[in-house]
């Protein structure tokens, strides 16, 4: 069941946070959260592990292949939401900051193009007022 998840070429739905147990039938955790670390798709949802295993070798392997929390088995019920509220929370302010800086980068862009066009613009009336000047003190404009 776990291997064919990753055979699919697309989600129809991309989950915000995923709830994953360490000891699974076909795959454990770790492996699962390795590979939807490693999938372009599904990198960046975070990866909350809920296990009965409290030791520290199952938390730091958590962590290593890119959990976002580890909550241990029984737990309340205040702490898993305040874990999937706050990591809800913190992906979408990175989701918004991605925008922000593509918006910004944009925006930059287009002040680029518009300075240079108002430089070579300006550059322009100089130049016709230099040659104005110069024809005028050459005399040009008092000739009836």
């Amino acid at each position: 069941m776990a291997q064919s998840a990753f055979n699919k070429p697309s989600f129809i739905y991309k989950p915000d946070l995923i709830l994953l147990n360490i000891k699974m039938p076909e795959m454990d955790g770790y492996e699962v959260c390795k590979r939807l670390k490693a999938n372009e798709q599904t990198f960046d949802i975070p990866v909350i592990f809920l296990s009965v295993f409290n030791d520290n070798i199952s938390k730091i392997n958590a962590f290593a292949v890119g959990g976002a929390a580890y909550i241990v088995l029984p737990f309340l019920i205040e702490e898993l939401l305040a874990s999937v509220k706050n990591h809800i929370v913190l992906k979408r302010l990175q989701e918004e900051n991605i925008q922000l800086r593509q918006i910004n980068e944009t925006k930059s862009k287009l002040f680029g193009v518009l300075a240079q066009n108002f430089k070579n613009q300006v550059m322009g009336i100089l130049t016709a007022v230099e040659l104005l000047e110069k024809l005028a003190k050459e005399g040009i404009f008092n000739k009836t």
